[in-house]
């Protein structure tokens, strides 16, 4: 009970006890700061690999699904083509052909029973014969799909039993090491991207910097936007398709600047601990606007040359007196 009298007494002269050297006051100032406009973007990989059919025929033994890590060279699926086995079967059967009719007119011609006309025309049809079956069977090495990169499977367009066709994406692959930043920016804006040579970009809440690598001049007659793609560097934190930001530069200004450390929030209202004139501290709501490298701008509430306290502690109350 008296541990319980106590404790309530200690609150009670809260706002009455002094505080010095456990509190970190800092004096708010103006500062020069970059005003920027952020744009939504994705993340995507540079080396992106779409795989498609060579071959007409049914999608078979598919392997992969969406994302799926691929090595080089690993088989992702099978397209079945009949008509390229009865091919093959058909070029076998002219090679043996050909090649029975070469032979027995080469006999002929060392004894000179045929022309050398007969000789060359037996022997060139069964060069041919060759070639065919040759093509034949590389049309029939298309009927297996490998990776042509390491990655993942980013997309997937077909499944097992689909009719493939030639030129028809079957699957993406996409590499890993190097990404790009792609966004659709406004036409305002994008003369000011071209001006910046390092571009922020936000990922979760972290944020990196980019170099701009790609533009495209034309505006978008419908949208009215200009693609840009901006590199970045490789970190672990990042992977395609991921949503991310890119801030623009709009203009430079002279505004009043709060430390983060100083922003607390009471009751679900953002604001700092002010220490006035009289050497108390209040808790001042504060609207505030764009954060920066060197803290929030202050729209309202807080003037150059005033006093706040960094990271207060959660027992500071009102008209607590600060030395």
């Amino acid at each position: 009970m008296k541990k319980l009298t106590f404790f309530f007494f200690i609150l009670f002269l809260l706002p009455y006890i002094s505080f010095s050297k456990t509190l970190q006051i800092h004096t708010v100032k103006k500062k020069e700061v970059i005003l920027y406009s952020s744009v939504p973007a994705f993340i995507i990989s540079k080396n992106t690999i779409t795989v498609s059919s060579k071959l007409m025929g049914y999608v078979t033994s598919l392997r992969v699904d969406v994302g799926d890590k691929v090595k080089k060279g690993e088989t992702l699926l099978k397209i079945d083509s009949k008509s390229i086995k009865e091919k093959i079967k058909q070029a076998k059967a002219n090679l043996e052909n050909a090649s029975f009719n070469y032979r027995k007119i080469k006999k002929l011609y060392r004894s000179g029973v045929v022309s050398r006309k007969t000789y060359i025309a037996a022997k060139s049809a069964y060069e041919l014969a060759q070639a065919s079956l040759k093509d034949v069977q590389t049309l029939m090495s298309y009927s297996v799909v490998r990776s042509p990169i390491n990655g993942y499977v980013s997309k997937r367009f077909v499944q097992n039993g689909d009719l493939a066709a030639p030129s028809q994406p079957l699957l993406s692959i996409e590499g890993y090491g190097i990404y790009q930043v792609e966004a659709n920016i406004s036409n305002s804006l994008f003369y000011n991207i071209l001006k910046m040579k390092n571009i922020p970009v936000i990922v979760g809440n972290r944020e990196i910097e980019g170099q701009l690598q790609y533009t495209q001049k034309s505006e978008d007659p419908i949208s009215h936007t200009h693609l840009v793609k901006i590199l970045i560097p490789k970190t672990s934190f990042i992977h395609p398709g991921e949503f991310a930001l890119i801030l623009v530069k709009i203009k430079t200004i002279n505004a009043v600047v709060i430390n983060r450390r100083a922003i607390i929030t009471r009751g679900g209202i953002r604001g700092a601990f002010v220490v006035e004139k009289n050497g108390r501290a209040f808790f001042r709501i504060l609207r505030l606007g764009q954060k920066t490298k060197k803290g929030y701008i202050v729209l309202s509430g807080l003037k150059a040359g005033e006093k706040v306290i960094e990271n207060p502690p959660y027992y500071l109350e009102n008209n607590t007196k600060i030395q």
